[in-house]
């Protein structure tokens, strides 16, 4: 898969590519180094867990 994600600076990533290579590789593709060179601000926080909907049907 040759998706290609053209920044406002006009260059060029394949983002895609580097996730089949961290699953090939391990870890040392990391991701997330791979965000912090395009530039990307990560937080150190985790997001939230999705709220859960209640089932209409409750266990008895």
């Amino acid at each position: 898969m040759n998706v290609v994600l053209r920044l406002p600076d006009g260059s060029i990533s394949w983002p895609v590519q580097r996730v089949i290579k961290r699953f090939q590789n391990g870890p040392e593709d990391s991701i997330v180094g791979y965000a912090i060179g395009l530039g990307l601000r990560l937080s150190a926080q985790r997001p939230a867990p999705p709220h859960r909907r209640r089932s209409w049907l409750r266990r008895g």
